[in-house]
């Protein structure tokens, strides 16, 4: 759903700065969840049980991602729709929701409609892509998160 204008504040350099109400939240069927509103984030530990810690995303670090939500046009890409005659089963559904002041989009999809070359060819695809992998970039860089425990076990 996208609702009203979304308000890019400059700076002086021309870098676009998240606006205050800016925030994510990206999560997946395995246990992994980043929540930029609440300051949580999940590390999904496969066989042991998930961890959630206190992890705020520090203003520079919102003004990593609220471009690349800028630049891919993610308020704007059209809906993600399953491709055919894919026949692999779904592993699990991220989601991913991001509101920047009366904006707010959400989308969810299935692993397996990458299987599709024709989906991951696409520029929504990618602008998707390239948002989850910045929030995750950040995150992961981290010391609190990479001071989780690693996960045990396998995902198939």
């Amino acid at each position: 759903m996208v609702v009203g204008v979304l308000a890019e504040a400059c700076g002086p350099s021309g870098a676009r700065h998240a606006p205050a109400s800016f925030g994510v939240v990206f999560e997946t069927g395995y246990g992994e969840r980043v929540d930029t509103f609440r300051g949580l984030v999940t590390k999904g530990l496969v066989v042991g049980r998930d961890t959630t810690i206190a992890l705020v995303l520090t203003g520079a670090e919102l003004d990593l991602i609220y471009p690349k939500v800028v630049e891919v046009h993610l308020f704007e890409l059209p809906e993600l729709r399953a491709p055919t005659g894919c026949s692999m089963v779904p592993s699990t559904w991220p989601r991913l929701a991001v509101r920047a002041d009366t904006r707010e989009r959400r989308f969810r999809w299935e692993y397996w409609w990458a299987c599709s070359d024709s989906l991951r060819g696409t520029k929504s695809w990618k602008g998707l892509m390239s948002v989850v992998g910045t929030i995750r970039g950040i995150v992961r860089a981290r010391p609190e998160y990479r001071g989780l425990p690693q996960p045990r076990g396998a995902r198939i």
